[in-house]
């Protein structure tokens, strides 16, 4: 199973505001794998609101692949 999570991209500098500056969309597998970076350069509030929706959607598609 895959899930997404946000990460602060790696030029934000180190002392800023918690939860501004560029954010991306990760994508992971089961053993913490990198799979596949979905969405860079965006938000805070957008990251978090599509790693949601990926998680969701992801956690459902594999609910019903195990039924």
């Amino acid at each position: 199973m895959f899930h997404a999570k946000v990460e602060a991209m790696p030029d934000n500098p180190p002392d800023r505001v918690p939860n501004t500056g560029l954010w991306k969309v990760v994508i992971y597998d089961d053993q913490e794998r990198f799979v596949r970076t979905d969405k860079d350069n965006i938000s805070y509030s957008e990251a978090k609101k599509l790693s949601d929706k990926l998680n969701g959607w992801m956690n459902t598609k594999a609910k019903r692949a195990g039924q």
